[in-house]
């Protein structure tokens, strides 16, 4: 894990690691785009993202 992933853990023992850190979205080409305002239609950055299930 690095230092910019980020965690997070549910109550039925599932740990979600994000390997990006919340950084995901690229940006907009220009201001006006319906990605600037929507982040739903921007592309996604390279990630990885890896679930895990706690023993026990």
């Amino acid at each position: 894990m690095s230092k910019i992933d980020r965690t997070l853990e549910a109550d039925k023992g599932w740990r979600i690691i994000f390997g990006r850190g919340l950084d995901f979205f690229q940006k907009p080409d220009v201001r006006f785009s319906l990605g600037f305002i929507d982040q739903t239609k921007r592309r996604c950055k390279p990630t990885t993202i890896t679930f895990s299930k706690a023993k026990g």
